[in-house]
């Protein structure tokens, strides 16, 4: 479609010159109009390839070789409107194309500089302010194609088809590696526009729980490698893990949103793997008693999630200044097992006053141990001291494991109870404690992942693990930042490309038409809504060599002419010729209209509005640029 169009444009220059050629032989007349027309054609030709030739500095290899096969095409045209076509007029008959008067220009007058130079700075600035590149990459096709029609039905009927990738290098094995991957998973949850995250947790947590673990991370390396070991190789997790257990992916579904929309979701999960990666990616497993801080603000960093509000982690690691009164009940049947059980006791039940045990207060015997609940014992229990003063001490040493295996079978319940949830209701309840069970257990949990290990702390182990984010929007921010660079960069090339070739041949002021063309092209595909695209991003290089293309000829014909408006009487005489090859072009590129692809499509339409636009550019400004000097006669003194 470009070869056949710029050929066409060429052809008018040439023919449009013959037809000026009103007297000699059809020899005569193509010999006149290669004189007068050789030199701008020839530069209009070798500006509009270096204008193609720039498009190889865009890093997307498609555009490279668009590029390149453009600035071929035109080179090649270029010659054949040189030599060929002027060759082929020479041997037409006499008069067949017979000389005619120059067509009158449709465009009388022009804005003052003024005026052209404000159209150009708000189209400068419209530009700049709305062009943005559409980073969907499902808005490459029409609404009306097959493509488009497909995705629609998935975001009616199946929540969408679009999706980011987290990929995990680590050993699944490791509880550590695994609790990562919960975390992070449930922050990527909590983010507004994302619908669905899977991973390898979910299964991991089911059958934990199935094998008498918690429905959560493994407590342990061993539990975590036997549920692995039972998961890989199930066809059903080849999208979540390796089979060999070092590697898994997080799969996050998203709403269907405009692209601006998902880049910024994509930024904020990008945002949370990084602070998941370790610096070195690694994790360090400590023992937990020397991270305890750390490993308290972990927890409470994923309560806070899963419960929508901010958590007192320390309430639930000092677990028992609030004993529920299940607990309370417990710790006073093991009391009164410790003191009154004529089986259990290791003191006579007779020595014991029973007022005294009743009023020895559970709560008070959840924390003493040792030397300090015998101490306990001995003032709660005057009667008991008196009677057998070793037997206490015989007392606190039973009492005080049974207490403590007490609480390890309550701790959970309890911590609940500090939450304000029921340990009891089913999952369904909004006030059941089941969906968090397996974080507050956690708190116990002797091991724990750091990224650096504190000073004075001892590692245990040394874990390899990374992550890296992939995705339909990942790529399509990369596209998009991609093509609003190249925007730049083409541009600037060939500019400069422009510039050296337009200084070499002595017309540099043929560059400020494709400059005002430039602005205000930018700015109507900002007005008109068409996003910076594979196809929008190249109209710049060729919007710059149209512009250049015109104001050569325009220029050429006014130095020709000489004299005060000059440029003014070349609008005039060859204004109507530069209208119609830009129309001519611009209706030539419309073809690209009937694409199924968006991209051609506003290629086609922005291509056929800097066309038009450097056409009038040109012939606006020609005049402003060719005044053209008053010739005083000088007198003798």
């Amino acid at each position: 479609v470009m070869m056949v169009a710029l050929g066409g444009a060429f052809g008018v220059h040439i023919i449009a010159g013959y037809q000026r050629q009103a007297e000699g032989s059809s020899k005569e007349r193509a010999v006149a109009t290669l004189r007068e027309l050789a030199s701008p054609v020839l530069l209009s030709g070798l500006t509009t390839a270096v204008a193609f030739f720039a498009l190889v500095v865009m890093p997307q290899v498609p555009m490279q070789r668009f590029g390149v096969a453009a600035g071929i095409g035109v080179l090649i045209l270029l010659c054949l409107s040189l030599l060929v076509m002027p060759a082929l007029l020479s041997l037409l008959p006499e008069r067949l194309i017979k000389p005619r008067p120059e067509r009158s220009m449709p465009l009388r007058g022009s804005p003052r500089a003024l005026v052209l130079l404000l159209i150009a700075a708000v189209g400068l600035g419209v530009g700049f302010a709305f062009l943005r590149a559409d980073p969907d990459t499902s808005n490459v096709f029409t609404d009306s194609s097959e493509p488009s029609r497909a995705n629609e039905f998935f975001n009616e009927h199946f929540g969408g088809s679009t999706y980011l990738q987290i990929a995990i290098e680590g050993d699944l094995r490791e509880p550590a590696v695994l609790r990562a991957i919960r975390d992070l998973e449930a922050e990527i949850r909590a983010i507004d526009g994302v619908v669905d995250v899977r991973s390898v947790m979910q299964p991991v947590a089911i059958l934990t729980e199935a094998m008498g673990g918690r429905a959560g991370v493994p407590e342990t390396p061993g539990r975590a490698g036997s549920v692995l070991t039972l998961l890989s190789g199930h066809p059903a997790m080849a999208q979540l893990m390796t089979d060999d257990g070092k590697g898994g992916l997080v799969h996050i579904k998203l709403a269907p949103l405009p692209g601006d929309r998902q880049v910024e979701i994509s930024r904020r999960v990008r945002e949370l793997v990084e602070e998941t990666r370790s610096p070195d990616d690694k994790l360090r497993i400590v023992d937990a008693g020397a991270v305890a801080e750390q490993r308290g603000r972990d927890v409470g960093e994923q309560l806070a999630l899963a419960l929508g509000a901010p958590v007192d982690v320390a309430a639930l690691t000092d677990l028992f200044t609030k004993p529920s009164p299940e607990l309370l009940k417990e710790i006073a049947a093991v009391r009164d097992k410790a003191l009154t059980s004529e089986d259990d006791s290791p003191v006579d039940p007779a020595d014991v006053s029973l007022e005294e045990v009743a009023a020895l207060d559970p709560a008070a015997l959840i924390r003493p141990r040792d030397a300090a609940l015998e101490a306990l014992l001995r003032e709660r229990l005057p009667t008991l001291a008196e009677k057998d003063a070793a037997g206490v001490g015989f007392v606190a040493k039973h009492l005080g494991p049974w207490i403590d295996e007490v609480l390890e079978q309550r701790v959970v319940a309890q911590r609940c109870a500090v939450l304000g949830l029921d340990a009891s209701a089913p999952a369904e309840d909004p006030k059941s404690c089941k969906p968090v069970r397996p974080l507050l257990a956690e708190l116990d949990d002797r091991e724990w992942s750091v990224h650096s290990v504190p000073e004075g702390v001892t590692a245990a182990r040394e874990l390899e693990f990374s992550v890296r984010l992939t995705g339909q929007p990942v790529i399509g921010e990369a596209f998009a930042d991609s093509v609003t660079r190249s925007l730049m960069e083409s541009t600037l090339v060939s500019l400069v490309g422009l510039a050296v070739v337009l200084l070499l041949a002595r017309q540099l002021v043929a560059l400020a038409p494709a400059l005002w063309t430039l602005c205000v092209t930018l700015g109507l595909l900002a007005v008109f809504g068409m996003p910076i695209s594979v196809g929008t991003s190249m109209i710049a290089c060729i919007a710059l060599g149209a512009g250049v293309d015109f104001a050569i000829h325009l220029g050429a014909r006014a130095r020709r002419i000489g004299g005060d408006g000059s440029g003014r009487r070349a609008v005039e005489e060859i204004g109507a010729v530069i209208l119609i090859s830009a129309l001519q072009l611009a209706l030539a590129f419309m073809v690209l209209l009937a694409s199924e692809m968006q991209p051609l499509r506003d290629f086609g339409a922005g291509l056929a509005i800097g066309l038009v636009g450097a056409a009038v550019g040109a012939c606006w400004l020609v005049p402003l640029l060719y005044r053209g000097r008053s010739r005083k006669t000088r007198t003798d003194g």
